[in-house]
């Protein structure tokens, strides 16, 4: 068994030796990331209908109760108490946008946002899908201020609207799904600034002095060049504590970490495929004489333990030939897709379906200017952006796209499940009208996700005709 494990070994370690310093591909990661963000959708509508189903059963209470719960944490140092919803929000979703900003990083460094004229139309979209809702809803709600919740239309949900692509069959050209992940991921970045804008209040200036301490450690170790995840773990739970009794939301942290990781590697692709094919053929050397040596003989430990030696430096080399940020982006979106962002769904899309919420709903001038501004606005500034910037030659469009996939994206941009329930809560919380949002935000997004699904379909077939 151990020698077939060595083969196997050695089988992956040439094979790794044989690929080109530079990849292939520079999409294959992305398609990695999308492949994850569509399968993820499918815990995150469990984790919603869970809650929707909770919350309108016999054991109501228990739903309420179970969120209300207050849990301490005490470090001697720092303490902290909330209850379980505010822990979901303030300590899992951080990791979320964590996630985000690493792939903003990614992007602006190796990806679509690296080009200018690629990255100028999810950058048009993006705008256009802001500022067009945002106008609607003022619009009709103009009674709305800056601490309300305006900010809710801002973001589009990535799993869901990648979701949506996915079903729509593989007549959809592979680059939609690419400039739906670049339109969303800027879109949240956006709604991240928004946060950090409008929904900050009790700013205490000596617990972001700690942040920014903290944050100009980790800028330190970077420039010494410590690799050691223990202690960038440790100053990013020492800066999370700051940033928790600053007032701003440790969801910005998030972003500000995954914009500070590496996206470069500590090796160059061609030291660290030399380097792997190098170990890879003494380790084979080695092996061929210890099969040669006496089992238990002193040249046979000897060799063993040579053998274990390379084998470190061996780690080291397949380690280094990763940037920090890949690394940390295959590591956390699983979890992230499957576990925190289900359990943020559990714990926030429970709305009260009754005859009495329902009409109380239907009659919030805020909740219909929600609806409104997921509905039209978003495809109507997707649209108009994207075609402004196209017909002033600021950008072009990808390779098998044309203005109707533009269309239907604009209106799958108005799924805004997750960050926008996450701004409603931040924006409304103990208000009456916070399950009205939610409500209008669901609403909305199941519309979206249908109508956007419709026309990608029809979309596809009008290609596959032509």
């Amino acid at each position: 068994m151990r020698t077939l494990i060595r083969q196997r070994v050695f089988g992956r370690l040439r094979a790794r030796a044989r690929q080109s310093p530079l990849a292939k591909d520079v999409a294959l990661p992305v398609q990695e990331l999308i492949r994850v963000e569509q399968t993820a959708a499918v815990p995150l509508l469990v984790g919603a209908l869970t809650a929707i189903v909770w919350v309108n059963s016999p054991w109501r209470a228990t739903y309420t109760s179970f969120w209300g719960a207050t849990l301490s944490l005490d470090l001697g140092i720092v303490a902290y108490e909330d209850d379980l919803a505010h822990w979901v929000s303030n300590l899992l979703m951080p990791l979320f946008f964590f996630v985000i900003g690493l792939e903003i990083k990614r992007e602006i460094v190796h990806g679509i946002l690296r080009q200018p004229s690629l990255s100028a139309l999810p950058i048009a979209t993006a705008i256009g899908g802001v500022v067009v809702p945002i106008l609607i809803y003022f619009l009709i709600d103009a009674s709305a201020g800056a601490s309300s919740a305006w900010g809710v239309v801002v973001a589009t949900d990535i799993a869901f609207a990648l979701a949506v692509l996915r079903l729509a069959g593989g007549k959809i050209p592979a680059t939609l799904a690419t400039l739906i992940l670049a339109f969303a991921i800027i879109d949240d970045a956006i709604g991240v600034l928004i946060i950090a804008i409008f929904y900050s209040s009790d700013v205490s200036l000596g617990a972001l002095g700690m942040v920014a301490l903290f944050l100009g450690l980790i800028v330190l170790c970077r420039r010494f060049g410590i690799w050691s995840l223990t202690v960038y773990l440790i100053l990013g739970c020492a800066s999370w504590i700051a940033m928790v009794d600053s007032g701003i939301h440790p969801t910005i942290l998030g972003v500000a970490l995954g914009l500070l990781t590496p996206v470069k590697s500590l090796f160059r692709r061609t030291e660290a495929t030399d380097l792997i094919a190098h170990v890879s053929q003494r380790l084979q050397a080695m092996e061929d004489k210890r099969a040669a040596a006496s089992r238990g003989s002193v040249e046979f430990q000897r060799l063993e333990e040579k053998e274990e030696t390379i084998f470190g430096y061996l780690e080291i080399a397949i380690a280094g030939s990763e940037a920090p940020a890949e690394r940390l982006i295959r590591w956390l979106n699983p979890w992230v897709g499957y576990l925190v962002l289900p359990v943020f769904a559990l714990a926030n899309a429970g709305v009260d379906l009754s005859p009495d919420a329902l009409r109380t709903a239907t009659e919030s001038r805020t909740g219909w200017a929600t609806v409104a501004a997921l509905v039209i606005g978003k495809p109507i500034g997707i649209a108009l952006f994207a075609i402004a910037a196209l017909r002033l030659g600021l950008a072009r469009l990808p390779r098998g796209l044309g203005v109707r996939h533009i269309g239907a994206m604009g209106v799958v941009g108005g799924i805004g499940f997750t960050v926008s329930l996450f701004i409603a809560d931040l924006a409304l919380s103990g208000s009456e009208q916070l399950d009205a949002v939610k409500l209008a935000v669901l609403a909305a997004s199941l519309f979206a996700g249908v109508a956007g699904w419709m026309l990608l379909r029809l979309v596809g077939a009008e290609r596959a005709l032509a």
